[in-house]
């Protein structure tokens, strides 16, 4: 997340003493039940209004990279329905952020598909459709057909359609 966040994160002491003064002013919440962190929106506002374009686009792109490592690929990892929910609409908001932003599509895409997977098993179908649909829609278009995030995108679709009975439209996916 750029070099003043590595330096913050690679000494856990200069972390928390940041951490600390930024709860000191009400900036920051921490819950250490979740283990989270919660800016105020205020400051949110103000950060992102004193960014030029240019930061904020590669702010983005960070924000968007992380979240697509951090967010669970399976669901045989431990806890993995509560931590999909709890970081659920963070990757929404992502989503919404590399729509207006652009930047490295692979990470949407996969982003986008591991998403697309969480609500699959929550049996949101319709959402699921349209974040595979959309992820397949850019993948082709940014990365190519052959690119493989296309086939995890076309193994969710038909993974999706076989959850549904649409064994005939999920058998040429598979394929």
């Amino acid at each position: 997340l750029g070099p003043t966040f590595e330096t913050l994160t690679s000494d856990l002491f200069q972390f928390d003493a940041a951490i600390k003064t930024l709860l000191m002013y009400s900036l920051l919440q921490r819950n250490t039940v979740t283990k989270t962190v919660t800016i105020h929106r205020l400051v949110q506002v103000v950060l992102r209004g004193r960014q030029p374009e240019e930061i904020q686009r590669v702010w983005a792109e960070r924000v968007i990279g992380t979240m697509a490592q951090i967010f669970p690929l399976e669901e045989t990892q431990v806890d993995y329905c509560q931590i999909c929910e709890q970081l659920l609409s963070h990757a929404l908001t992502c989503i919404t952020l590399g729509e207006q932003w652009g930047g490295n599509e692979a990470s949407r895409i996969n982003l986008m598909s591991n998403v697309a997977t969480y609500l699959l098993y929550r049996i949101r179908y319709a959402e699921a459709r349209a974040l595979y649909t959309q992820a397949l829609s850019i993948g082709e278009h940014y990365l190519g057909s052959d690119h493989p995030l296309m086939a995890k995108t076309l193994h969710g679709i038909a993974t999706l359609y076989f959850k549904q009975g649409k064994y005939k439209e999920a058998e040429p996916l598979y394929t």
